[in-house]
């Protein structure tokens, strides 16, 4: 049986077990392929489409991207990206049979590093509900899975070649994510944010509660998470959907965003007085996949957003989402959430379906989107991502390209599946994407390779035993500007 990372009520039943071992572990493994970059197919320029599935063909590209992927080797589940001041390439989680932990890089052909930092107690971490984030000022590090009780947390000041541990978000289980914004007006140079479910998770949680560190993460305090209600009948929904938040951003001058699914909508949730008061807001037109039980997540990807949101130097705000036909949509708002743009299709053309994305912002209308999508309807899916200099216009136009080579098999040949199938025997998820830019200015992503699909383990194309038993390999890839 696999190590289980289970969704909801069931991890407040089952134990998470734990292996002890050093507080860190670097150790240097083989690769079994290098990051191979394809300069004969660089991305194709399309305008964003208001009324399409994906967007619509231009002529010839005014810039040169060209795709890159790495088939890495590694176990994974639902991944995190960074990327450091000095070009290193973190993303985490890796699993493996020593623990789970961060994968480094420091050059750009893809040769990686295992780091399996120590939890409090000595412990390693578990494969339990994983996420990475790299604090933009400081560049600090932090590590966080569950366990049962709240996160483990290791944070790391040196890119990750050390460790040490705290905690964050004690009583909740679940969906973790960690921001940062503009510091307080004494300590630390940036105010960190967690976020996460409570007192259990996503479907069957009460209120979302944010926790605020002032010290990098060191110490956390609850905000007041009771202010942001999870139940459907609280939000203005029909009791049998499902309210659960994502990610958010923080403005210049303090103001905190987090996107959720508010049922069929796309929702905002916004503070601008460090979370005393809080407004929600849905975003115009962005309508979502509906709700249909939780087994429906097998079948249901596009249930979750996990990063909707962007931000940049000015205020500006980027929303992304797959809609209720899979189709990836873009919205700005360029007044703090008091308007939007009509959404619109940013898909390159061809790619009708989607699932799941993220969106990094490099200036004032200058975005990277990275996304799974199909070209067949959703029979298989594979790694897109896509650039916008003028993601602020009305129907911005958009470089994109399938990252992984067309000539080798699909990263999910059996259509989607993010795990749900396999929850009760045990099973890792994949529920996020990431993008985030590098100094250079080439586009770093994160994907998955579905090594085992369908419910049946003998159909696995690598041998899960040396594995960890996971049935996702982790896929680096990334747009080079040439």
């Amino acid at each position: 049986m696999r190590v289980t990372r289970i969704e909801g009520a069931l991890l407040s039943v089952l134990a998470l077990a734990s292996s002890c071992s050093d507080d860190t572990t670097d150790k240097r493994a083989s690769q079994p392929n290098a990051m191979s970059c394809d300069a004969k197919r660089p991305a194709v320029a399309y305008r964003a489409s208001a009324s399409g599935s994906s967007g619509e063909a231009l002529g010839a590209p005014t810039q040169t991207l060209v795709p890159c992927a790495q088939l890495t080797g590694y176990a994974s589940s639902e991944t995190s990206l960074a990327v450091l001041k000095d070009g290193s390439v973190l993303v985490a989680p890796v699993i493996t049979a020593e623990g789970t932990g961060v994968l480094r890089t420091k050059d750009r052909a893809g040769n990686w590093e295992v780091l399996l930092p120590g939890k409090l107690g000595g412990a390693q971490h578990q494969r339990v509900q994983p996420y990475m984030y790299v604090e933009p000022t400081t560049q600090r590090v932090l590590f966080a899975t569950a366990t049962g009780a709240g996160f483990a947390l290791s944070l790391s000041d040196d890119g990750g070649s050390s460790w040490r541990a705290s905690t964050v978000g004690a009583g909740t289980v679940d969906w973790v994510k960690i921001f940062s914004g503009p510091p307080a007006a004494t300590g630390y140079p940036s105010t960190l944010y967690a976020s996460s479910p409570a007192p259990i998770s996503t479907a069957f949680a009460e209120y979302q509660q944010v926790q605020r560190s002032l010290d990098g993460g060191e110490t956390w305090s609850v905000i007041d998470g009771k202010q942001l209600p999870l139940q459907p009948e609280l939000n203005a929904c029909p009791a049998s959907e499902w309210v659960i938040y994502g990610g958010g951003v923080v403005a210049a001058d303090g103001s905190v965003y987090l996107g959720f699914r508010r049922c069929t909508r796309l929702g905002i949730a916004l503070t601008r007085d460090q979370g005393a008061t809080w407004t929600v807001r849905d975003l115009p037109e962005a309508t979502l996949v509906a709700y249909e039980g939780i087994l429906s997540h097998a079948e249901l990807p596009n249930l979750l957003l996990a990063e909707p949101l962007g931000i940049d130097s000015d205020g500006n705000l980027y929303a992304v989402w797959n809609d209720d036909k899979d189709v990836l949509r873009l919205a700005v708002s360029r007044d703090r959430a008091e308007t939007w743009s009509k959404p619109v299709a940013v898909a390159p053309p061809g790619v009708g379906h989607t699932v799941f994305a993220d969106v990094a912002v490099k200036a004032p209308g200058t975005i990277a989107l990275a996304y799974y999508g199909s070209e067949d309807g959703g029979a298989t899916y594979n790694a897109y991502a896509s650039e916008s200099l003028d993601a602020l216009s009305a129907t911005p136009t958009f470089h994109g390209a399938r990252l992984n080579s067309p000539s080798e098999e699909p990263l999910f040949a059996e259509g989607f599946d993010v795990g749900y199938g396999m929850i009760l025997s045990g099973g890792d998820l994949m529920e996020i994407v990431r993008v985030e830019y590098a100094p250079n200015g080439d586009i770093w992503t994160s994907f998955a390779k579905d090594m085992c699909p369908g419910m049946d383990q003998s159909h696995c194309t690598w041998d899960p035993a040396e594995h960890a038993d996971a049935p996702y390999q982790l896929v680096m890839a990334r747009l080079e500007h040439r």
